[in-house]
């Protein structure tokens, strides 16, 4: 959602001392590794200063069990749900409206005001009634709850709560972060049979089915959650493959940082996807050699003197491999495979298969 440079371990280590953040937080690592985004040290360090009483000395699993709990020490939802719901309601409103600015009523300027005066809220300086998220981070984890709270009472029917989501980019973005930590979860059963729903129901949009594998693909579990909805993506007309492709190639592949420098992929679907696709065999890998072909010319570009050994390289080479032996060992010409349907002899310097195996 929101990105910010890292802390390096040792600036963290210099910034935490004075923060009030306790030391059994901070031995855990999903919440030492959490604090490296000054945006989470801050909202961690005000989450310190509301807690009265007893330190709550739990363990945090993941990233996002953390930010509930932190989520949680900042509104206080069990004690007055009500800062919360306006919070996620202003958070809503600007994601669905595009206004920088939402308008609070009556009664609900009370509650406002103290968000603002807790740091949670900020006040337009002219028209008093107005008021955004002071923090960026904490309007992404509105829009979170939003999506968490919407699946858990519309998740058995995916085209009424996709209707119910819009199309607005910011909410499909946090349908995303949550689908794909959901399947991450000790509940990653229930992300399984939503992606099974998604698409055997047929009245579920194109867009939306596209918007639950980006999440798939995003997933640090991706591979498992592949594996487990297998069908799908290895139908015999090949659609389903071509759309963990394409999807892969359009959502994860990095902006070029200079002139004529390639697109880089980046995160575990590329991986989680060459894996699953070796794990079919040969026949499948042969009735897909172009698209597979494709995939492995993309990813070639995370291989980098600073990463010589990127997250998928064992993955990659047997795929090549694969390819190989049916390039040297069967009695198809490569230009069946590898050519232009316009064009039955090339050059090895314009063979795409040449460009894998090559130097």
């Amino acid at each position: 959602m929101v990105r910010v440079p890292l802390l390096e371990v040792s600036e963290l280590n210099e910034a935490i001392p004075d923060s009030g953040i306790p030391d059994l937080w901070l031995k855990q690592s999903a919440v030492r590794d959490a604090l490296r985004n000054l945006k989470w040290l801050d909202l961690t360090i005000r989450a310190t200063q509301r807690i009265k009483g007893a330190i709550p000395a739990s363990s945090w699993a993941t990233l996002a069990d953390w930010r509930n709990f932190v989520w949680r020490q900042l509104l206080n939802p069990e004690i007055d749900p009500r800062g919360q719901e306006l919070l996620v309601r202003i958070g809503i409103q600007r994601a669905t409206s595009g206004s920088a600015w939402v308008t609070v009523d009556s009664t609900s300027l009370a509650v406002a005001e103290q968000l603002k005066m807790q740091g949670i809220l900020r006040k337009n300086d002219i028209f008093p009634d107005r008021y955004r998220p002071e923090h960026d981070m904490l309007e992404d984890w509105a829009l979170l709850f939003h999506v968490r709270r919407e699946f858990a009472d519309h998740a058995s029917h995916p085209a009424e709560l996709f209707i119910r989501f819009g199309s607005h980019l910011m909410v499909r973005r946090a349908f995303r972060q949550f689908l794909g930590e959901l399947l991450e979860s000790d509940k990653s059963s229930e992300g399984v049979s939503f992606i099974r729903q998604v698409f055997t129901e047929a009245s579920c949009a194109k867009e939306w089915r596209e918007e639950v594998v980006i999440a798939l693909l995003g997933s640090s579990c991706a591979i498992e959650a592949l594996r487990q909805t297998q069908d799908f993506w290895t139908d015999a007309s090949g659609e389903g493959l071509r759309m963990l492709c394409h999807l892969l190639r359009i959502a994860y592949r990095g902006k070029q940082q200079a002139e004529m420098e390639p697109e880089r992929p980046f995160g575990p679907g590329w991986h989680a996807l060459m894996t699953f696709i070796h794990e079919q065999g040969s026949d499948f890998l042969r009735e897909h050699i172009r698209a597979v072909t494709v995939l492995l010319l993309d990813w070639r570009y995370a291989v980098t003197p600073d990463c010589p050994t990127p997250q998928g390289l064992a993955a990659a080479a047997s795929l090549v491999e694969g390819l190989w032996q049916i390039a040297t060992e069967g009695t198809d010409r490569f230009e069946k495979y590898w050519g232009d349907d316009d064009r039955h002899y090339m050059t090895a310097d314009a063979n795409r298969l040449c460009w894998l195996v090559g130097p």
